[in-house]
């Protein structure tokens, strides 16, 4: 196979596979871990001894990712702050079809 029909086959499969998509059993999973410090973290605003993360689970078609965030408080963010943006966005991530996505 050379270049040329490397990139047309290789251009072509996504359409395929996006066309013959069904609807699938996507979720999302929310969770707030608080991860205690080994030591205290000490800036000049402020310590702690532990932080509140968020950590998310996407899962569809078989295939699950992991993502994690660590809100900052100086910026008035907590976990379950972002946990709420997770949800509100829970609409847009869980259609029924990818091909239903806004554009």
């Amino acid at each position: 196979m050379n270049r040329r029909n490397f990139l047309r086959t290789a251009a072509a499969a996504p359409v395929g596979s996006v066309v013959a998509a069904a609807p699938s059993g996507a979720s999302i999973e929310t969770k707030i871990l608080r991860l205690n410090l080994q030591h205290t973290w000490t800036t000049t605003m402020s310590s702690s001894q532990y932080r509140d993360t968020l950590h998310v689970a996407y899962a569809r078609d078989g295939i699950t990712g992991h993502g994690e965030g660590a809100p900052i408080v100086r910026y008035h963010e907590d976990a379950e702050g972002a946990r709420k943006a997770v949800e509100s966005v829970r609409a847009l991530l869980l259609p029924p079809t990818p091909c239903s996505l806004p554009r």
